[in-house]
């Protein structure tokens, strides 16, 4: 039965390789302590792809010394090619989308894939999981996460498939106390440039169960990659048959979710988590404010919806359902100067009398632009503010519809308000305002602000609190009652 097999695979062109071929091209050898020496302190991404192009690193048109687009187009793997080439007019560009239909790279039939590449070789064990009931994640630990996401509902739901580490996945029977599946290897390189089929045969069909990984039926540029130790290869899958082409599911974003927390075989962590997201077909799904899960289903901002006593000096973090371009909110850190935005506003202060605050932002990490930093000109006046002057700890957070877009130029459709109070802060100057003062900003060995006051009746620092009725003040109160349009004419004024 299995030379028949094989013979029929032969006709099809698949390479096959046994078990102990395949074993010996897979086994790796552990660090020698002179070589350990030079091991790198740290686990890094390399890319992240699906057969069609590039999902992370993300990438930008190079732009030249004028800031004009040179034609050539740079991946973005650090903040300082993200700050020197991502502009309101030169953003980052769209991922690239799975086609609609179960093809491969190459234009044959195939099940839709994604691959993620580490320069180092990964710990199984930290991505996938042996228990059987994990099947219906696919055997993902939970560290890397393939999840299809309704950005209006909300609703997201894990994609199912099989899932491969350096060509090796859980399946079989399971054994043992408490029961596992086997670690089994379904495809390695071939070492002639292509991936060989192990003879693993669970269903005993008389096919390999590997049959259908892509490069097993058609090759393509690159697919003896998918088969390399240091590679994670996710196969559409739903009824458990490789053979049997599927498509990853439309009309969703299928989100990619990397944790730091993976280990190399050499014991080094992840350097940084990773998120990235396409589509099936074109993308025309706009981004969303990212919920937790029901029954809270609060916005994923931090500080979080009703927090008390937050830093004055925070910022803010808020979690988008896919990768934002990150000038939608106006000034980048450290590439302008703060300003404000009609995509998110930082409100702080009485309702009546809010005051936005300026900001500048920055994503999380060039690894995840669906993540936005957002960080104050200035620290919030906070509470203890004197009686009578409002809530000053209060800070809203105001997310507006049709403002923010995706990387692929769709705009979102919700608005998402959040607040939050702060402690006590800095306190609120009450000082002369424009046109009867002017601000002079000082510099060299004394850096600082000078006020001065055109009219000599501003209404200085302290409490605004006075007596009309008094020529005194008492120490702490505001000069306000000296002002004439005060003394006299207060009642008249508004």
């Amino acid at each position: 039965m299995r030379l028949s097999s094989l013979s029929r695979l032969a006709a099809l062109g698949v390479a096959y390789a046994s078990p102990l071929a395949l074993a010996q091209q897979v086994q790796l050898n552990p660090a020698t302590p002179a070589t350990r020496q030079s091991l790198p302190t740290s686990m890094s991404l390399l890319d992240v792809g699906n057969g069609f192009g590039q999902l992370l690193p993300h990438r930008v048109a190079e732009l030249d010394t004028q800031g004009v687009p040179t034609g050539a187009i740079v991946d973005v793997r650090d903040l300082s090619t993200l700050l020197d080439h991502v502009t309101s007019t030169n953003g980052i560009l769209p991922a690239t989308n799975w086609p609609p239909s179960s093809v491969l790279p190459g234009g044959t039939s195939g099940n839709h894939f994604l691959v993620v590449r580490f320069d180092q070789v990964p710990d199984i064990d930290f991505i996938l999981d042996a228990a059987p009931s994990a099947a219906a994640n696919s055997q993902l630990l939970g560290t890397l996460t393939v999840v299809a996401v309704d950005p209006l509902t909300g609703a997201r739901a894990p994609v199912q498939g099989r899932a491969f580490v350096g060509g090796q996945t859980y399946a079989g029977t399971p054994s043992g106390t408490p029961p596992t599946l086997p670690l089994q290897t379904w495809v390695a390189p071939s070492g002639l440039g292509t991936i060989a089929l192990a003879g693993i045969d669970n269903d005993g069909n008389g096919f390999p169960d590997g049959l259908g990984f892509p490069g097993t039926e058609g090759s393509f540029t690159g697919d003896h990659l998918l088969a390399l130790p240091n590679a994670f290869v996710f196969v559409a899958d739903t009824d458990g048959d490789l053979a049997t082409h599927e498509t990853f599911p439309s009309g969703q974003e299928i989100t990619v979710e990397i944790s730091s927390a993976i280990h190399a075989l050499s014991g080094q962590t992840l350097a940084e988590s990773a998120f990235c997201n396409s589509t099936v077909g074109a993308d025309v799904i706009g981004p969303e404010v990212r919920f937790t899960p029901p029954p809270n289903s609060a916005p994923q901002i931090v500080p979080a919806n009703g927090d008390q006593n937050v830093d004055p000096m925070t910022t803010v973090t808020i979690d988008f359902t896919e990768s934002v371009q990150p000038t939608s909110f106006g000034a980048l850190t450290g590439a302008s100067a703060p300003g404000v935005s009609a995509a998110v506003a930082l409100e702080f202060g009485p309702s009546m009398f809010a005051t936005q605050m300026p900001y500048s932002t920055l994503p999380a990490s060039v690894w995840n632009l669906s993540r936005i930093v957002f960080t104050p000109a200035f620290p919030f006046p906070g509470g203890g503010q004197p009686s009578g002057c409002g809530d000053f700890s209060l800070v809203n957070i105001a997310v507006a519809a049709n403002q923010l877009q995706d990387i692929a130029g769709n705009l979102n459709s919700l608005s998402v308000n959040s607040s939050f109070h702060v402690g006590s802060g800095p306190g609120v100057a009450n000082a002369p305002v424009a046109p009867d003062a002017i601000y002079v900003g000082r510099f060299g060995a004394r850096v600082g602000v000078s006020v001065i006051d055109l009219n000599g009746f501003g209404q200085s620092t302290g409490n605004p609190t006075f007596d009309p009725a008094s020529l005194m003040f008492q120490e702490g109160w505001s000069n306000f009652s000296y002002n004439p349009n005060v003394r006299l004419q207060g009642s008249l004024l508004l």
